[in-house]
Parts: C-alpha cells; sequence; structure tokens
C-alpha cells in the first residue's frame, strides 16, 4: 500500500490493497471501494478456512493411525 500526501486535492493519494487502483481519501484508507474491502477480507478468509482443514484433515489421520496402534 503506498501512500502520498497530494497538496493539490489535499488529500492522501493511495493504492488499493486489493485491485491496486490509485485513490484519494484518509490517511488510513486501505480500499477504493467496500466492494474490495469485502473481496479482500473473503480473500483472507479463503485462505485461512484452507488451512484449518488441513489441519482437522492432519489430525483425523493421527487419530487413525492412534486408533489403529491401540488395536494392536
Amino acid at each position: 500500500m503506498r501512500i502520498d500526501w497530494d497538496s493539490h486535492m489535499g488529500t492522501y493519494r493511495h493504492t488499493c490493497d486489493s485491485c491496486g487502483i490509485e485513490f484519494h481519501g484518509r490517511k488510513n484508507r486501505q480500499y477504493c471501494t467496500e466492494k474490495c474491502k469485502a473481496r479482500h477480507n473473503n480473500e483472507l478468509a479463503a485462505v485461512r478456512k484452507k488451512k484449518a482443514e488441513k489441519l482437522v484433515h492432519a489430525e483425523r489421520e493421527a487419530n487413525e493411525i492412534l486408533i489403529a496402534l491401540s488395536a494392536l
């Protein structure tokens, strides 16, 4: 994310974290629109969900191995 002061506009010039479009706004703004904000947050949530699913799968496999070993 790039932030520059635009003295002609009297606002900050940003690059959207989601789509890369340049826009003007408050210093702490990260996205050009609510749609871009939602898209970025949905992408982050999808990554977190995928990691969680991998952990659950690994835990199930470990439990299956433990059950098989305890039956011996």
